[in-house]
Parts: C-alpha cells; structure tokens; sequence
C-alpha cells in the first residue's frame, strides 16, 4: 500500500528578542519559542511574518556593520552619557571646593576688601539705575530721530540742533549715509559723568551687521545725539582738501592720525592723518606725511599721547567710543594747511593746530 507523504508547511518568523529569522509550522499557529534563542520571539505587541518586514530589514544597509550598526550607536551614546554625568559630578564639586577655598582666604585676610568690594557694589547699583534711566531716553530720542526725514524734526533729538540745521541740511544733500538700518543691537554701554556735561556712549550694530558709535549729552533737558560726532561731519571736504590744495588756507578736520616709526629715529614726529568712516573703527582716505618738529605747539601734547596709547593707558578709557578703532590711531580735531616753502616747490601739507583729542561736542574730561 502506498504510503501518502504529508507536507507540513512552513514560514518564516521573526523574533524581536533576539532579531533573528526562525522556521516554524504554520499549520501549528504562531510559535510560542524562537527556535534560535529559545525566548518568546514577541513581547506584548504581535509579531509578523518575515515576508511583511523583509522591505524594513533592507532599507538598513549597516544591519550587522561593526561600528556601523543601530546598535552600536545606541551603546555609544549611553556609554558617552554616562562620561558626561561623571563629569558634571567632578566638576560640582571642584567648584564647590574652589569656592570653599576663596571663602577660607577671604575670612583670613584683612576685612578692608570686603567694605571696598560693598562700597563699589552701591556704586554699581547707582551707576545701573542711572545708566538704564538714560539708555531708555536716548533710544527712545534716536528712534524718533531715524524715523523722520524732516530736518527740523530732527534737530530736536540733536545736541544743539537749531545751530546744527544748516550743517545738517548740507551733510544730507551731499553724503550718502548709512544709517542704521533694521533692528538695533546694543554691544556696548558706557555712563560717564566725568566730562562737561553727563554722557552715555552706545555701540550699535544695525541689521547688515555694521557697527556705530551714539553719544548722548544731558543738559538737563533730556538726552541728545551728538550729531557731529555720530556721523563724523567734516566742515570741509577731506578728498577736495588733498587734490586741491589752497596755500595757506587752513581747514578742521576730525581725523585719525598714526606715528610713523621713522618718529624715533630723526626726532620728529611723522603722522599721517585719516579720514574717519561713519561705521566705527572704519577710515577712509589717509594724508600724505606731515612732520612735526619739536619745536611745535601740537609736538608735546601729541608725544604724550602716543606714550600713554603705547603704555595701554588710553584704551582703559575706551570703553565703547574709540573701542573699535585699529592700533596705533588717536582721535584729533586739529587744523591743517598748505604752504610752500620755496620757488617751484611743491605744497606741504603742515599740521597748523591740535583743538581736541577727541570728535565730540563737548569735552569728555573736565579740566
């Protein structure tokens, strides 16, 4: 008698223990045990057959890459985890170390620090509520101020404005100016009450990313632009100054100027002047060599300041105006000339007067 074969069908499971591939009955129903790690091949969700998850298991191609694979990345950054806890923990408790040590010292030193530091903390909380209160006007006056094209309007928002107008109207007629633009961005802050009148220096940074200097001066009606240095204004023009030069007609300029190295070795000072850019720390187009003797007027206050500038005590005081500007320049008012010192020479440029060592209207150091 012949012997009928029975054919047990078989398919193909996964199981999400161990992710391995197992054969098993299907006439038997779903596997209670994965032939493979013996576990139940599910948790409490069901489980599929291979054939519905073969296109999931392709889409990896790193599956069972060493260093590669879903796994090992998961590891890694338990493992980093881990490093970053134990480090946080390290570094409390240096801290609170450090801080247990500073405290020692301070309770075994003179109790004379401790009033000083006390003493300036007062200071400091006064210096804030005066600097907030005039940092709030100001921006509220310099909005008002960009925000018209009206001149008169204007010149109510500027440091003597009615005697500005005409200046104004000239500068505006014939400068393309780039005001700030956008949003404004506060990167200094600077209440000083030491010099003429009270001043509060902001360094801005527009939209386009560019940088400016505002001063504002308080006399005691309310907090105003000092234009002129704002926007640098020249009474002359720099560039027609140069290429046309007028013997012996003498022109004010707010300008940078720089010590050529040859100063040290002749004696002289040798200075090239700059004209200054609205944007700060920006010049624009530079002097041919004046020289000054030591003879001059201008010679000892202009050495002196080169010396303190070279002994890094000028740039203590520049906190936000003058923060920006390169190595080796200083801020002039001065006057310059040409003259001719014989037949058929050419004209030298000569320095006539030092006014100021600075671009503002008033004075920012008392006398």
């Amino acid at each position: 008698m012949a012997t009928e074969e029975i054919s047990i069908e078989e398919g193909q499971f996964h199981c999400v223990r161990c992710s391995s591939v197992f054969s098993a009955p299907l006439e038997l129903g779903r596997p209670s045990l994965c032939s493979i790690c013996g576990n139940s091949p599910q948790r409490d969700s069901r489980y599929t057959s291979v054939a519905s998850i073969t296109t999931a298991v392709d889409k990896d191609g790193n599956h069972g890459v060493a260093g590669k694979d879903v796994a090992d990345f998961v590891s890694m950054k338990m493992v980093r985890r881990k490093k970053q806890v134990r480090l946080a923990v390290v570094s409390w408790f240096l801290l609170l170390a450090t801080v247990a040590g500073v405290s020692i010292y301070l309770q075994n030193t003179s109790s004379e620090p401790i009033i000083a530091v006390v003493d300036q903390s007062e200071d400091i909380n006064e210096l804030r509520a005066k600097t907030t209160e005039a940092y709030g006007q100001s921006i509220k006056n310099y909005t008002a101020f960009i925000g018209t094209a009206d001149l008169n309007q204007r010149s109510e928002y500027v440091v003597n404005g009615v005697g500005k107008l005409l200046k104004m109207q000239n500068y505006y007629e014939t400068t393309i100016n780039p005001e700030l633009v956008g949003g404004m961005v506060n990167l200094g802050l600077a209440y000083n009450d030491d010099g003429e009148y009270p001043r509060l220096e902001i360094l801005a940074m527009d939209s386009q990313k560019r940088l400016y200097e505002l001063v504002f001066w308080n006399q005691g009606d309310g907090w105003k632009l000092d234009w002129e240095q704002y926007v640098r204004y020249q009474v002359a023009n720099w560039t027609e100054f140069l290429l046309a030069p007028q013997i012996g007609v003498s022109e004010r300029f707010k300008l940078y100027v720089r010590r050529r190295y040859s100063s040290q070795r002749d004696g002289d000072l040798n200075l090239i002047f700059y004209q200054p850019n609205i944007l700060a720390g920006v010049r624009n187009q530079e002097s041919p060599q004046v020289n000054v003797g030591p003879e001059h007027p201008a010679y000892q206050p202009l050495k002196e300041a080169f010396e303190m500038m070279d002994a890094g005590m000028a740039e203590g005081e520049k906190k936000v105006v003058g923060k920006k500007d390169s190595n080796g320049l200083i801020r002039v008012t001065a006057s310059l000339s040409y003259a001719l010192e014989g037949d058929g020479e050419k004209p030298k440029l000569e320095l006539d007067e030092i006014k100021a060592f600075h671009w503002m209207e008033y004075d920012p150091v008392k006398d």
